[in-house]
């Protein structure tokens, strides 16, 4: 630990620097998960354990989906049709849902993170 979260511990108390980091958590913590059965049923026994300490995700994000690509191969597309089940399981655990689609390039940056993020950001506005 460094001096500043040391001095944190020391001023706030562990018991109330726990609680200002479970609260910190509620309001931004999202799980990611891909569309496969594996990784959807860990990160939904993980957010039962973080329900048990008193931790609601925010968000779900599902990454790394060809479910919203448009696709030809018949490979690509089983795999795809595949992705669905696991999609809506993790869909039903969430009011705050997104898919993130399959990349050919790494969004590296301030502004790969800006091109990811924008047609999320556009249909959030739309919903408010």
């Amino acid at each position: 630990m460094n001096a500043r979260t040391d001095d944190v511990i020391t001023f706030v108390g562990k018991a109330t620097l726990a609680s200002a980091a479970r609260s910190r958590i509620q309001q931004g913590a999202s799980l990611v998960t891909l569309p496969e059965a594996t990784p959807v049923h860990e990160a939904m026994q993980l957010r039962a354990d973080l329900g048990r300490a008193g931790i609601q995700p925010f968000a779900w994000v599902v990454n790394q989906s060809l479910a919203p690509l448009e696709v030809s191969r018949p490979l690509l597309h089983a795999r795809q049709s595949d992705e669905h089940r696991f999609i809506e399981e993790a869909r039903r655990e969430t009011e705050r849902f997104a898919i993130a689609p399959w990349l050919t390039q790494e969004p590296t940056g301030a502004e790969g993170l800006r091109h990811l993020t924008a047609d999320f950001i556009a249909a959030a506005s739309e919903e408010s």
